[in-house]
């Protein structure tokens, strides 16, 4: 084995070669397109934690305190190290956008936030940030990352490596003063609170629920002279950066989290001549910038809280709906959302919120022509991406959504905009959960024929045609109803449309879900019908069909199989697990076609035995059920099978069970398989001659009845206290 020579020229020299990688050959194609790079004009240049200057810096100290210029190297060779660089987004080829999309530790921003003299500008806001976009993407990656190798092979995207940065640690406070100081830092800029945690809160104005609402699981970042630490927001929408900072830092947030991606698609304007302003917003991904916070600002807390109506409050409340809907699917017992959703957050020049989508592109593999036509929707009847902008059209097949949200710029015209938004959310989300129980094949159909079935006016394919109206009916009904549901949850004064989704007519959503019996005027989308099944029937006397209440979420939601492709085989899905007496009603109510023949239950007048006893057998109990209470499509056996379910659920209801102790005396009784200790109970007093009292007892049970009767003298009239 060859002896190895610790060598601190030959590491530095390495160093070296790595800064030059990448830096001296790009084939750019004829027709590329060539942003101006920016140059940001302040007097400090110098990245203070540029490899090159840190390696000074411990120079510096390593002379100072005597050590070897070895152990120097050794320690800056320990730092985590990263690698700053900048791409040409105007040439994506398609696919090549996939690698940067799913790599978390790659950073992307419009403007050239690596650069050192970012950081010699305490003046620095998100609009003076504006000002440095140039048409480049900058990124940040760590120095071992292949997406490096592979971006530097993609000649079409002018790979340029700009710098090598290295983080040392927070408690490193003598080498970042130092290196500081060469990169042109005054030493008077230290005296101010310095080696701070970025800590705080995150918010946004809602005007509905009348507070600063928190924002739930928002990524929090700051830049150490560029290389990004962040943290996410609690329950609370508090955050704390685990880095103390020497001075201050260029902070912001983003919406992204392990559940979820949003991606800005801002189509405000006009499209011709923004094609460029929409990928790169859209690549860099949902960012917002806030600007510079100094490190006295860190030490009191420095909040984001967006009032005014932006992309980043839009954000925010795509974020916590997430968060609230993945609370309300556990508590009801049913899927949640998927993992690792992408969510096009689509920012338009619409008068109102539009039409949201679950194409569910990153768990699905549809057909490429399904994938641009869906799209193309996005931009307008009279858009083509693929041949308008091939470059854009290449980035966003690189990052499907799974979900789209759109919203208009003019909050203005968007009367209860907080908790419409909210229902607009939950009911997409609605349709993620739906995916999970039915499974790709059936939810690929249902979207499929939304897409290819519709008519003029109505984009939730032909409820003529039978498949289109099972499909899109049972899909779209239940994403409506969840919508609604957990809307109120968050809303309970919440406001939405009436009748037509083109209509401004707004009213309140809690008589929406009670009275609107269909989605909008499309008679085969019946969301109301799960209402009237869980809601008290006494709340609606119109209604003389429903008799119903009180039936979960959970059954209603699991009577849905990825076998289950109509109604009549939902409902009699529904009744094979649930007997629930009057359902039949609230479905003939609903829907009637496929579902005509019926075979009703035999009556039913005979003794059944509670066979839910801990100690078998209980009691016999003699239950009646009429004839036609119960029905099926399938048979008459399975309807007489829903009566004799429900005439043994009577005979548990009745019955009672054996006891495990003798339970034979005056004062026990023998009652759901537990031997009940009477309560003492007086119910009759008499005056003697005497003067006193004979007071008559008995002991009284928990079901209502009493056994013995016993009688005691006393002086004072029993019945009277």
């Amino acid at each position: 084995m060859k002896k190895f020579v610790f060598n601190p020229t030959v590491i530095f020299s390495l160093f070296i070669l790595l800064l030059s990688w990448g830096c001296k050959r790009h084939i750019s194609p004829e027709n590329e397109i060539k942003p101006v790079p920016v140059k940001i004009k302040t007097g400090i240049r110098t990245n203070p934690f540029s490899l090159r200057n840190i390696m000074k810096a411990q120079d510096t100290l390593v002379a100072r305190s005597g050590q070897s210029g070895r152990l120097a190297v050794q320690a800056v060779s320990s730092y985590p190290t990263f690698v700053y660089f900048r791409i040409n987004p105007a040439n994506f080829a398609a696919g090549q956008f996939k690698s940067l999309a799913a790599d978390t530790a790659c950073t992307l921003m419009e403007i050239p936030f690596g650069d050192g003299a970012l950081y010699g500008d305490s003046t620095l806001t998100e609009a003076s940030a504006e000002l440095l976009k140039d048409g480049y993407l900058y990124g940040m990656a760590p120095i071992a990352d292949s997406l490096l190798t592979k971006l530097q092979a993609m000649s079409n995207l002018s790979f340029q490596r700009l710098d090598t940065i290295v983080l040392p640690p927070d408690s490193s406070v003598s080498l970042q003063r130092v290196a500081l100081e060469q990169a042109g830092y005054e030493a008077r800029l230290f005296g101010f609170c310095p080696f701070k945690k970025p800590h705080g809160y995150v918010r946004y104005a809602d005007a509905e629920l009348g507070r600063e609402e928190p924002v739930r699981g928002m990524k929090v970042w700051a830049l150490v002279f560029g290389i990004p630490v962040s943290t996410y927001t609690d329950a609370n929408g508090y955050y704390e950066i685990n880095y103390r900072f020497s001075l201050g830092s260029v902070m912001g947030t983003e919406a992204v989290n392990s559940r979820l991606t949003i991606r800005p698609l801002d189509t405000n304007g006009t499209f011709v001549g923004n094609i460029l302003r929409i990928l790169g917003q859209f690549a860099a991904g949902s960012k917002k910038l806030y600007g510079w916070v100094s490190s006295c600002d860190m030490n009191r807390g420095q909040n984001f809280v967006y009032t005014e109506h932006s992309q980043a409050k839009f954000w925010s409340q795509i974020l916590n709906a997430y968060y609230f809907s993945d609370q309300y699917f556990t508590l009801e017992g049913i899927h949640k959302a998927p993992d690792k959703m992408v969510c096009y957050a689509h920012w338009t020049n619409d008068d109102d919120m539009g039409s949201g989508s679950t194409p569910m592109f990153g768990h699905i593999n549809y057909s490429a022509q399904f994938v641009e036509s869906t799209l193309n929707g996005l931009f307008g009847s009279n858009i083509n991406l693929s041949t308008n902008a091939p470059n854009l059209f290449n980035v966003l097949t690189s990052a499907l959504p799974d979900m789209t949200i759109p919203v208009t710029v003019k909050e203005s015209t968007m009367p209860y905009y907080h908790s419409r938004l909210a229902q607009l959310i939950f009911h997409e989300l609605g349709h993620a959960s739906f995916f999970r129980q039915v499974g790709m094949n059936w939810y690929t159909q249902m979207s499929t024929l939304e897409l290819t079935s519709g008519v003029t006016g109505n984009p939730y394919g032909d409820g003529t045609k039978e498949t289109s109206a099972n499909y899109v009916g049972m899909g779209e009904s239940w994403a409506q109803f969840i919508g609604m549901n957990f809307a109120l949850r968050r809303y309970p004064a919440g406001k939405d449309r009436l009748t037509n989704p083109l209509t401004r007519n707004l009213v309140d959503m809690s008589w929406l879900i009670e009275s609107e019996e269909y989605y909008f005027e499309y008679k085969w989308i019946p969301y109301g019908m799960y209402h009237d099944l869980m809601d008290p029937y006494i709340n609606a006397p119109t209604e003389s069909f429903d008799n119903v209440s009180g039936v979960s979420i959970q059954k209603m939601f699991n009577a849905f199989q990825p076998n289950i492709t109509s109604w009549c085989g939902y409902f009699n899905e529904f009744v094979k697990n649930n007997t629930v007496v009057g359902i039949w009603p609230v479905f003939d109510h609903y829907y009637l076609k496929s579902c005509s023949t019926r075979f009703r239950n035999a009556e039913i007048n005979r003794s059944f035995t509670k066979n839910d006893c801990a100690i078998p057998p209980g009691s016999a109990v003699t239950v009646f059920v009429p004839q036609g209470m119960f029905f099926s499509t399938v048979s008459q056996l399975d309807a007489d099978r829903q009566a004799e379910a429900y005439a043994q659920q009577l005979a548990n209801q009745q019955g009672t069970c054996p006891c495990a102790v003798n339970c034979s005396t005056v004062d026990k009784k023998c009652l759901n398989g537990g031997c009940e200790t009477g309560v003492k109970e007086y119910y009759k007093s008499e005056k003697l001659k005497d003067g006193t009292y004979a007071c008559y007892w008995r002991y009284r049970f928990s079901d209502g009845t009493t056994q013995g009767s016993f009688i005691e003298k006393g002086n004072r009239d029993c019945l009277a206290d």
